[in-house]
């Protein structure tokens, strides 16, 4: 918190914020935080994200955060393209068309249908669902399928 805090003047000028780090769901926690205390203003900022991580999951660390933050634009770069994407910010020419740039979408919408409780989850944590509920729900639901199972083979 203190690092956010010490460059806190800095993120409210910058127009782009680059994080690279794998702890994006510390980090969203602390910019939440920070955002409920001072006004940051992240709708007009491009964030982007070094990260090889899986989207999906990637979304799901976002979704119980987006909301308090405010963030409108994310994108995703691999980790193996930093030096071409430093290179092109610069010389001042991200045009967010680069190849190795993917716009990372906040909606659920593209989101397969055919993972229906991956689905459900991710829209209940966007929501404000809590996670640790959403644990135990499953959890149950899991211990019943094989208690289930059992009376059937016994």
């Amino acid at each position: 918190m203190s690092k956010i805090n010490e460059n806190i003047e800095n993120i409210k000028k910058s127009e782009k914020i680059i994080i690279n780090t794998n702890n994006f769901d510390v980090l969203f926690q602390l910019l939440s935080r920070t955002n409920n205390l001072e006004e940051l203003n992240l709708k007009q900022k491009e964030i982007y994200f070094i990260t090889n991580t899986n989207k999906f999951f990637l979304k799901r660390m976002l979704a119980k955060y987006i909301k308090n933050i405010g963030v409108e634009k994310i994108y995703t770069i691999p980790k193996d393209e930093i030096l071409n994407f430093l290179s092109t910010l610069s010389l001042n020419k991200i045009t967010n068309q680069e190849v190795y740039i993917t716009p990372f979408s906040l909606t659920f919408q593209e989101t397969p249908k055919l993972l229906l409780i991956s689905y459900l989850v991710d829209n209940l944590i966007s929501n404000g669902f809590p996670i640790d509920l959403i644990g135990i729900l499953l959890i149950l639901a899991i211990s019943a399928l094989v208690v289930s199972i059992f009376r059937q083979v016994i």
